[in-house]
Order: structure tokens, then C-alpha cells, then sequence
């Protein structure tokens, strides 16, 4: 699935960097950020204007990575380091394994605003 890779590539979880939250691959952007700024602002030349870093594809990872959390999927991010922690998909290998799992809940709300505002302007 292109979202899963989009996701894999470009969302990651390192438990030492912003206690665990799932950031842009090569960046020091949350998702939840993204997200947030998004639920402000659906233009994402706005967005991108002001993180040069981003990409459009790092956009649809963090809006493909939150979908999959309100969806109630588990997600697991690669992990920039070899720590292994409990993910309950089984397809995932141990190093993907990370406590991403437990922090991703925390942008559930930013997600539901955000996609709340989407079918506003464009239902």
C-alpha cells in the first residue's frame, strides 16, 4: 500500500528525541505539528513556505499516519536506533517494534480536528 510506505519512509520514532513522538525522517517536525498546523490551515503552501524541510509527500505521511491512527490501527514507525518494544502487529519485524504505540494516541484529537475541517470545507 502507497500510504504504509509513504509512512514507513517518512515518519519515524527515536524514545530519545521529543520523548518518543513520531517526527518528519530528517527533521525536527512532529507529526502532530503538521497536523496541527493543517487543522489551521489546509493550505499546504502555507505549511511548506514555513518548514522549507517539508515535502508533499512528508505531508501525505503524517495525514496517512494519522488516518491509520483514527481508523484504530496500530502503526509501527522505523526506529533510528535498535530499540525493541512491544507493537502489536505481527507483520512488523523487531526493529520496527517502538513506543511510538502508546504516544501516537496523543494526536487523535489534532487528527479529528483536521479531517472535522476538511469535510467542512469540503463537504
Amino acid at each position: 500500500m502507497i500510504a504504509d510506505a509513504l509512512i514507513h519512509q517518512r515518519i519515524i520514532v527515536d524514545p530519545g528525541f521529543l520523548a518518543g513522538k513520531p517526527v518528519v525522517k530528517g527533521t525536527r517536525i512532529p507529526v502532530e505539528l503538521v497536523l496541527k498546523r493543517l487543522a489551521q490551515d489546509l493550505d499546504t503552501t502555507t505549511l511548506l513556505e514555513a518548514y522549507p524541510r517539508l515535502t508533499e509527500d512528508d505531508v501525505k505521511a503524517c495525514l496517512a499516519y494519522a488516518q491509520q491512527l483514527v481508523a484504530g490501527e496500530e502503526v509501527c514507525l522505523a526506529l533510528p536506533t535498535t530499540i525493541h518494544m512491544h507493537c502489536p502487529i505481527p507483520m512488523c519485524s523487531q526493529s520496527q517494534r517502538g513506543s511510538g504505540v502508546s504516544s501516537l494516541r496523543m494526536i487523535v484529537t489534532s487528527v479529528n480536528s483536521l479531517f472535522a475541517g476538511i469535510i467542512l470545507t469540503t463537504g
